[in-house]
C-alpha cells in the first residue's frame, strides 16, 4: 500500500493509483511518499519512500528527481513536442529511455517524473516503469 505524506496532488496520486494497478507490483512493505521539492538538495528535488511504522531518525530511502540537474537520480531530458504527443527521455544511473505521453492525456511531466521516481526508489528496474508509464500514458 501507498500512501501520501504531504501532497494534495490529485494528478500525482491517480497516476500512481494507475502505475500500481497496470504493473501489478506491491511494495514489500506499506510506504509513504513524501515528495519534497522545497527541501530540494543541490542534486535536485527528492522522493522519500518511508515505511509505515517510521518512528525515528533516518527516512527509509531517498531518491532525487530533476528537470535540470544532471546530478540527480532520475533526470528529465529532451523534451519534445510532436502532432499528437509528447515525449521526453528520465536518465539514471541504470540507462535512459524515453515516455510519451498522448496530447488526450493531461499528466503533467513533472508527475510522470515524480511517479517514475518513486518505483525507482522502490527497487523497479527501470525498463519496467517505462514499459508501464508508456503503457498507461500513450493510450489514454
Amino acid at each position: 500500500m501507498i500512501s501520501f505524506a504531504n501532497t494534495d496532488n490529485q494528478s500525482l496520486k491517480k497516476l500512481i493509483g494507475v502505475f500500481l494497478e497496470k504493473s501489478g507490483f506491491s511494495p514489500d512493505e506499506s510506504v509513504f511518499v513524501v515528495t519534497d521539492k522545497e527541501q530540494s538538495c543541490e542534486r535536485g528535488s527528492q522522493v522519500y519512500v518511508v515505511p509505515y511504522d517510521y518512528r525515528g531518525e533516518t527516512f527509509g530511502k531517498t531518491f532525487t528527481y530533476s528537470l535540470n540537474n544532471n546530478n540527480a537520480d532520475a533526470v528529465l531530458i529532451n523534451i519534445q513536442n510532436h502532432t499528437d504527443s509528447k515525449s521526453f527521455e528520465i536518465l539514471t544511473n541504470e540507462g535512459m529511455g524515453r515516455v510519451f505521453i498522448n496530447n488526450k492525456n493531461s499528466a503533467p511531466v513533472e508527475d510522470v517524473l515524480i511517479c517514475a521516481a518513486v518505483f525507482l526508489a522502490l527497487g523497479m528496474e527501470l525498463q519496467q516503469v517505462l514499459d508501464v508509464l508508456n503503457g498507461i500514458l500513450r493510450k489514454h
